[in-house]
């Protein structure tokens, strides 16, 4: 009885072992899956952030150029190419960014964009692309007026 009691008390701890075993090897499946759905959302929740500061960024750089450019045109004064150069120059990269999106609409539905600011934005800093339109006319009507 003795040696059936003690193959029995053998036979129940290899079955526990092979269990815990089991299991042991389940959870560490489960902690590889899940560190790396854990590091995968930190990833996410970072680039959303940083996406966000971009956007952050481009808004504020979109309002600072047209307040810029409309200070510049508000001017009682016949504005040169060398007093608008670094508008130019500055905003660029901007541009060419906002320029060259494709699905304009979704862009701004998506990253919540004011779309009369972009327009305006873009508008603006296209007529320096357009022989300088709303300059020009700027000028001619301060010649206008100062000729009178």
């Amino acid at each position: 009885m003795h040696l059936n009691y003690d193959i029995c008390n053998a036979y129940i701890k290899n079955q526990i072992i092979k269990w815990i075993f089991r299991k042991a090897m389940v959870m560490g499946l489960f902690n590889k899956l899940f560190k790396k759905n854990k590091e995968t959302d930190n990833k996410k929740i970072k680039d959303k952030n940083n996406n966000q500061d971009i956007i952050s960024n481009d808004l504020f750089r979109l309002k600072t150029f047209v307040k810029e450019y409309n200070n510049l045109l508000s001017q009682d004064k016949f504005l040169s190419r060398s007093e608008f150069k670094n508008l130019i120059e500055d905003y660029l990269e901007l541009f060419n960014k906002y320029n060259a999106i494709d699905n304009v609409n979704e862009y701004i539905s998506n990253h919540k964009i004011d779309r009369i600011l972009l327009n305006s934005f873009l508008e603006k800093y296209n007529d320096f692309n357009n022989d300088y339109v709303l300059i020009h006319n700027h000028n001619e009507k301060f010649i206008e007026s100062h000729l009178k």
